[in-house]
Parts: structure tokens; C-alpha cells; sequence
């Protein structure tokens, strides 16, 4: 009698061409893929083989993989191979691999975990869910839909928008949010003082509602300006060039303007350049 023996110590799995073990669980059949997406949501769910009530389970909202690979490919190996896996993956699709934990931890996917609880050679069964992909547009308008709907916070919406967003700097004061465009560090704006700025606003989904307009005024003073748009400008300086991003409470109220024109509980930004500050 001949006994055969597999030598895979995963059942169920496949072994891939970089040694790592992956299953695939559900099949989807949506586009783009996670490598040619500029976004994507996801739910993740990880835990060690050895210790499976020690895991960690969570949405992750974030940019695109193929950036991240590029940053990393140089520089970290180790979480590579699992991204080269998640590359082919479409959304719908469901798969569990077994790694070692240095290979989440290398390659932001250990999001929300005590990374000192794992050792980086120990196996973990590590699980991901695609469940939407975007493109950069789409994506911005996922958010405000969501806001609308208040399936989110207004500001959940902002910042998860502005967090994914690798090109520019972001800062949160409170619900109101600044993205750097170009930072001058040059004069205060302070109340009492003349300002001229010239300013565009737009929707989360970046349509712009108006034609540049420039205004200038005495900072401070109320009435003139939208109560957000004045306490952005506080942390701006002559020559900054910024998008001030703020709730609809914070900008033309809750139930949007009078004209219609933005919608009830709509996100919305400014793009402001300070022209001159005296």
C-alpha cells in the first residue's frame, strides 16, 4: 500500500510563485482592479494561527496599491510580495493568505493593531474583502453621497478624503480642515487687519460653483464672510495658497443655501489665495 503525503502545511491553499499561501473565498466581478484604482474600501481582518483571538478587524479607506508599491519597492521588501498579490484582486473578490505578520506590518495593512503583539515571523491568517473601487473623482463623490445620506460625518467624509490624499499636507482645526497648496509663512492674519484674497468654491466632489471672485475686507469684522471661511483664514498667512474644507454646518448651514445650488449637508471647500495681508 502507497500512502501519499501532501507537503503543503495549509490545506486549502494555494502556494504562490513568492512562497506565500493565499485561498480565494468569494469571487467578484467589478472593475477596475485594486492596481489600476486610485481608491479603494475594504474590510480586513487578521489574526495569528497560533493565537486567534488576538486579531484585528476594520474598514480601511485608502489610495491606490500601485503608489504604495512604488514608494515601498526600494526601500521594504518584506510586504511587497503581498501586494503583488493584491494587485490582480477586483472588487467583490474575498481572499485569505497566510503570511508572516512582517508582511501586513510593512505594507500599511496592520492599520488600528498593536504591532508589538506580533512577532514579524509569525504566521498570520490575514483576510481582505474589496468592497468598492474608484477612481479619483468617484471616489470624492462617494464621500459627499455618503454625508448627504449621513451614512458618515460630514467631517469623517472630509478627512478620509483628504488622509488618502499623498500630494498635499492637511491640517484639522476642529471640523475645519486646511490642505496646503503653497505655504508662504509670511504675515499673520490678524483681527483689524486689511486682507484681500481671491477665492473659488467648490462641492467635496470638486465642482466649482463660482467664477474667482476677490474680496477685501477687514478681518475680523462679522458679516463678511462665511463664519468657516474666516476661522480658516486664521491659520493662513500673505501669499498662503489653500483649500479650506469645512462641514455644511460650519459653511452655508445644514440645509444648504437658499439658491438650491448646494445640496443639504454638503461638504464644501474654499480655494483661497491671501494676495495681500496690511
Amino acid at each position: 500500500m502507497i500512502l501519499l503525503a501532501s507537503c503543503n502545511p495549509h490545506p486549502g491553499f494555494d502556494e504562490t510563485e513568492s512562497g506565500i499561501f493565499k485561498r480565494l473565498d468569494q469571487f467578484g466581478d467589478c472593475s477596475p482592479s485594486l492596481s489600476d484604482a486610485d481608491y479603494f474600501i475594504a474590510e480586513i481582518k487578521y489574526a495569528s494561527i497560533q493565537r486567534p483571538d488576538s486579531g484585528y478587524q476594520f474598514q480601511l479607506h485608502h489610495h491606490a496599491l500601485h503608489k504604495q508599491s512604488a514608494a515601498i519597492k526600494d526601500t521594504d521588501p518584506p510586504g511587497l510580495r503581498l501586494l503583488n498579490e493584491l494587485d490582480s484582486i477586483h472588487c467583490g473578490d474575498r481572499y485569505t493568505f497566510i503570511i508572516p505578520f512582517s508582511e501586513i506590518d510593512n505594507c500599511y495593512l496592520s492599520a488600528f493593531a498593536d504591532t508589538s503583539s506580533f512577532k514579524p515571523d509569525e504566521e498570520m491568517e490575514f483576510s481582505i474583502h474589496v468592497l468598492k473601487t474608484f477612481t479619483e473623482n468617484e471616489y470624492a463623490s462617494y464621500l459627499m453621497h455618503a454625508a448627504q445620506q449621513q451614512e458618515m460625518e460630514e467631517s469623517e467624509a472630509i478627512e478620509l478624503l483628504l488622509m488618502n490624499d499623498t500630494e498635499f499636507n492637511f491640517e484639522k482645526h476642529g471640523d475645519c480642515f486646511i490642505q496646503y497648496l503653497d505655504n508662504a509663512t509670511s504675515d499673520s492674519i490678524l483681527p483689524g487687519k486689511e486682507i484681500r484674497i481671491q477665492y473659488n468654491t467648490f462641492l467635496l466632489d470638486q465642482k466649482r460653483l463660482d467664477s474667482i471672485t476677490e474680496m477685501q475686507f477687514t478681518f475680523g469684522k462679522p458679516g463678511q464672510v462665511v463664519g468657516g471661511l474666516q476661522y480658516g483664514l486664521s491659520f493662513l498667512t500673505a501669499h498662503d495658497h489653500a483649500r479650506i474644507y469645512l462641514p455644511s454646518y460650519l459653511g452655508f448651514g445644514e440645509s444648504g443655501n437658499s439658491s438650491g445650488l448646494i445640496p443639504p449637508r454638503t461638504p464644501i471647500f474654499f480655494e483661497v489665495e491671501v494676495v495681500e495681508v496690511r
